[in-house]
């Protein structure tokens, strides 16, 4: 570069175009393709010299010192465990005597259900295995799966699931009430249907579960929307939940009725949407009592659930300021 062109260059920044004539492979502006490279390309599956975390140990040692933890969610998302650490961290819970029911929490069956009919990849395999166990120890494994809507079924989703039903894992499904998704009579209805099809039958769960002890599939809870930021557009009022379970009940057999709860604030846990102590509707507010839940004064605590701003015809236009600034 010539004296006089380093000098032009200085403190400018010069844009270059497609350098590695990446764009010469693009049909068109915006869109671009890949090739398959084989037929039969193998996964490969990449072990970690620290694959079983070292914080489960002392998990699995203090679940082992507290007798009075007999049910256990092993979560975020198990799809994510290697079959190596499922195995290690089923068999270490199904030995420990005072732990009677645990289950494995993910996404898989209504996002990859792909992988359960995989015959390459072991994860399912595994859990078959684990479940079975547990069976013949007198002990409740499942999976939890969260479906929101019917049109997350597909024909990969309901052979998935036959193929956990046919080898006798339990599956729990949780359900959250969302504002403009599965709030109706017709929507809820169908994805109540659609779980039944799968055998994926209603019982209390979520974070906490009281499974049926011969059951292959359990119930599942709707719950209300959490009082969560950014989320208030998605959340329902009361009412709406009580709706839905008026019209429902009846419409299909009583064991395969979801149980609609509401998820309380500040500790109180799930409560039935129906047993509220109390409920303004004009300002949206309810009291609900958790009877095992004590306070200072060994009186019951009452909570208070808030519905949406925007179900509140007072406040509509204030609520539509609010959604739009994130609350």
């Amino acid at each position: 570069m010539g004296q006089d062109l380093k000098e032009f260059a200085i403190g400018k920044t010069f844009h270059v175009g497609d350098k590695l004539q990446s764009s010469s492979f693009y049909p068109m502006d915006g869109i671009t393709r890949s090739y398959a490279i084989g037929d039969d390309t193998e996964a490969s599956i990449k072990a970690s010299p620290t694959h079983i975390n070292a914080h489960w140990n002392t998990a699995i040692e203090y679940i082992k010192e507290n007798p009075a933890i007999q049910d256990i969610e092993i979560g975020g998302d198990s799809y994510h465990l290697t079959p190596e650490q499922l195995k290690f961290i089923g068999e270490a819970l199904l030995n420990i005597d005072h732990v009677r029911r645990f289950h494995f929490t993910t996404r898989g069956l209504a996002a990859t259900p792909s992988r359960i009919l995989d015959p390459n990849d072991t994860w399912t395999d595994t859990l078959i295995q684990i479940s079975k166990l547990g069976r013949k120890m007198g002990k409740h494994v499942a999976i939890q799966t969260h479906f929101n809507h019917p049109n997350e079924f597909s024909w990969v989703t309901r052979e998935a699931a036959q193929r956990l039903f046919a080898n006798g894992v339990t599956v729990l499904n949780q359900s959250v009430l969302l504002k403009g998704v599965n709030d109706s009579v017709s929507t809820m209805s169908a994805l109540i249907r659609e779980l039944a099809d799968c055998n994926i039958k209603p019982v209390n769960l979520l974070s906490r579960f009281f499974p049926y002890p011969s059951s292959d599939t359990s119930q599942y809870y709707v719950s209300q929307c959490d009082m969560a930021k950014g989320a208030e557009d998605l959340r329902t009022p009361l009412s709406t939940v009580l709706h839905l379970e008026t019209q429902l009940r009846g419409s299909i057999a009583d064991f395969l009725m979801p149980q609609f709860v509401v998820n309380l604030p500040g500790g109180g846990g799930k409560r039935l949407a129906a047993s509220y102590k109390s409920y303004d509707r004009r300002t949206g507010i309810s009291t609900f009592v958790a009877p095992v839940v004590k306070g200072q004064s060994n009186e019951n605590e009452v909570y208070e659930y808030f519905d949406p701003l925007h179900s509140l015809p007072d406040l509509e236009p204030l609520s539509r300021g609010l959604v739009f600034s994130g609350i």
